[in-house]
């Protein structure tokens, strides 16, 4: 069966413009898209805003997708976004590496593969996640994460994977570029402005290192001190 998904857009107010032209070119690729704004304009923080768009999910789609308003997606981003989940139904999918440490996916280039898959240090700009996944990551992080600490939505995210022993699978090449650079919706300052490799028009062949041969087991030290600090038993 095909994957059907709508499309959630996390934005703040001052980048509107944004948004609403990653919107026009979702719509210009895929008229009947679903796609939805998410805006934190009483400024709640970026989870109180972010846990809204997850609550925002069609529970008759199979998966969710969530955006961040600074990234732009790829030529013929619906076909390779579906043929992408098709290949990974039961996973939670990430379509932007950008910032994080490269080596891992020049292990995968090298390869010739179009995945790879890890454990720690994900980031919030482009993700995909079975809907069935949704309401148990929504529950699970309310009850074991501090609701004190505003941002690092990316972060809750991989602690609930962490927890249920699934793996983030990164799309290669990635599927959106970040326009951003500076602060974003999802995470803190970063020093890049655009991804790795962005897709083209062409097909891609998603069996290509579907086995997860690519692994990359690396520890991140802040995001164990995210842990630490932040997690209630």
């Amino acid at each position: 069966m095909k994957p059907t998904f709508s499309i959630g857009i996390t934005l703040v107010p001052e980048r509107l413009q944004m948004a609403i032209n990653l919107r026009k070119e979702l719509l210009r690729q895929n008229p009947s898209a679903h796609v939805t704004f998410y805006t934190d304009a009483t400024r709640s923080g970026v989870w109180a805003n972010t846990e809204k768009t997850w609550q925002g999910y069609n529970k008759k789609n199979s998966h969710y997708v969530i955006l961040q308003e600074d990234t732009f997606p790829c030529p013929n981003f619906f076909n390779h976004l579906t043929s992408a989940i098709e290949a990974k139904p039961d996973e939670c999918i990430s379509l932007y590496l950008g910032y994080s440490d490269k080596n891992r996916m020049n292990k995968a280039i090298k390869k010739n593969i179009h995945w790879f898959k890890f454990k720690q240090w994900m980031t919030g700009q482009g993700v995909v996640l079975p809907t069935k996944y949704i309401s148990p990551f929504l529950k699970w992080t309310d009850r074991h994460i501090s609701r004190k600490i505003k941002r690092n939505c990316d972060a809750r995210l991989n602690a609930w994977l962490l927890e249920n022993n699934k793996y983030i699978w990164q799309t290669i090449p990635e599927l959106i570029d970040h326009l951003g650079g500076e602060n974003s919706t999802l995470v803190g300052p970063s020093k890049t402005k655009r991804g790795y490799i962005l897709a083209g028009e062409e097909p891609i062949d998603w069996s290509l290192g579907i086995n997860g041969e690519a692994f990359e087991d690396k520890e991140y030290a802040y995001f164990k001190t995210w842990i630490k600090k932040w997690y209630i038993e």
